[in-house]
């Protein structure tokens, strides 16, 4: 999965006892793209596999072999709208090296031409060929490009080599990017005090927790009642029919929601769903919500899903459980559904056009 090969990981060797779960820490790091820097697809992708090879004051090989004796794992994972989240998890009373490791990524990096040729590219196009065999991935990739189009939300994550990256636009766009100003620090089973101190005495850190919020970005303009066709065989045989709806901020309780509800046994045709998305993007107060069918024949089951959906169902039954599980508060009762967008990847012989659903 691309949520997978998008990562630069650096795993520890697991102890011979584990950890009790209390004792393990995380750190997120988040760059948000909120000014829409760095138009050329491709290259939040690219800057992430940069993360964590060598920053000013250590090799890359060093921070790995650091990171294993300490029991602790790093990853960097380029974001549809252009972010990218650097995470650290590790052993609670080794909070002050891993935040060290995160401020130096982003403060002091160190990039290099021989990288970006030997290692940086390479890893880069092998996940994309990865990606490319994913029919729900190409399936999102294509129901991006309908709602967004030209904006940064309507690019695949993973480049794919139709624009032109150079080595020194990827620096560019990490000047951009790794501002305090954009970054936003979250934290889990870690001590507040020390964290505190520990942000004090880092400098790009501690900026950004003094930063003002950048404004929000103009809102991005969505579109719907569009629908695309790719024929495109699977290793394992699969086909893939979806549909995706832009979300409004002030919705965002409504689709969560309906995402657990389509998920669960009230849903008469929960089998057909394989998998619904809600990806939130806060900083442009949007989201989009989507819905797959994949299987070796999905046909019917994507036009029971719409059918059900355009008839109209009851979620209020999925409030409550949406408050507890997903800590999102929701009066949603009823939902029917009007234009959506709406794409079909693998054997398209087989599947439903839009005027079918």
């Amino acid at each position: 999965m691309l949520s997978n090969t998008l990562r630069r990981a650096y795993s520890a060797a697991a102890a011979a006892t584990p950890a009790p779960a209390t004792n393990v820490s995380t750190l997120t790091l988040k760059l948000v793209n909120k000014t829409g820097s760095g138009k050329k697809q491709g290259l939040a992708h690219l800057l992430s596999r940069y993360n964590f090879l060598d920053t000013e004051s250590k090799s890359g090989l060093r921070i790995v072999r650091e990171s294993e004796v300490l029991g602790g794992a790093f990853t960097s994972t380029p974001l549809r709208d252009g972010s990218i989240e650097l995470k650290a998890s590790f052993l609670k009373e080794n909070l002050p090296y891993y935040l060290e490791v995160l401020n130096s990524v982003v403060a002091k990096p160190a990039f290099k031409k021989y990288q970006y040729d030997e290692e940086v590219l390479p890893a880069v196009l092998n996940d994309a060929l990865e990606a490319s065999q994913d029919v729900e991935l190409k399936a999102k990739d294509l129901l991006y490009q309908l709602t967004f189009k030209n904006a940064v939300l309507g690019q695949p994550v993973a480049y794919d080599l139709v624009d032109s990256v150079k080595f020194e636009e990827v620096k560019t766009f990490a000047s951009e990017l790794y501002q305090p100003s954009n970054a936003v620090l979250t934290s889990e089973n870690v001590d507040a005090a020390a964290l505190k101190q520990f942000v004090s005495e880092s400098e790009f850190l501690a900026a950004a927790s003094q930063s003002k919020p950048v404004a929000v970005s103009a809102a991005i303009k969505s579109f719907v009642g569009e629908s695309a066709a790719l024929r495109q065989a699977s290793s394992s045989g699969i086909s893939t029919a979806a549909i995706a709806v832009p979300v409004a901020e002030k919705d965002f309780a409504t689709y969560e929601t309906l995402k657990n509800y389509l998920q669960s046994p009230l849903f008469k045709f929960n089998k057909d769903v394989t998998k619904v998305e809600l990806d939130t993007y806060t900083d442009k107060k949007i989201g989009v919500f989507t819905v797959y069918s994949t299987g070796a024949a999905p046909a019917a089951g994507i036009k029971s899903i719409v059918k059900a959906l355009k008839e109209g169902v009851d979620v209020s039954a999925a409030a409550k459980f949406t408050e507890a599980f997903s800590g999102v508060k929701s009066s949603a009762k009823t939902f029917k559904l009007d234009k959506f967008n709406y794409v079909a990847v693998g054997k398209t012989t087989e599947l439903p056009t839009v005027n079918e659903l």
